[in-house]
């Protein structure tokens, strides 16, 4: 029996987002995938995710606050968020002299 891994995409960058996406797909993971932190709410509260891609600089609400507000729902229904772990993706590192 093969047990795929169900992921959760969240970035507001259409070529990025449709990217890993596709690339994800390809390795025969079951993949979802939306723009914005509202948008990571509503999928997460219909669904189990055994991973989440995040991105931080979103429209509207940012990766930090949806990573927050998540982790307080769940802890209010004692669920985990998610279970294997959330990958925040960066636009900007800083330099380093």
């Amino acid at each position: 029996m093969v047990i795929y891994l169900r992921i959760l995409i969240a970035e507001d960058e259409k070529d990025l987002n449709r990217i890993l996406t596709a690339r994800l797909k390809a390795e025969h993971y079951s993949v979802d995938s939306c723009k914005n932190g509202q948008e990571v709410l509503e999928y997460m509260a219909g669904a189990e995710y055994d991973a989440l891609i995040l991105d931080i600089m979103m429209p509207g609400m940012d990766g930090y606050h949806t990573c927050s507000v998540q982790k307080q729902r769940t802890a209010i229904n004692h669920l985990d968020f998610p279970a294997a772990g959330t990958i925040i993706l960066r636009s900007h590192f800083p330099t380093v002299n």
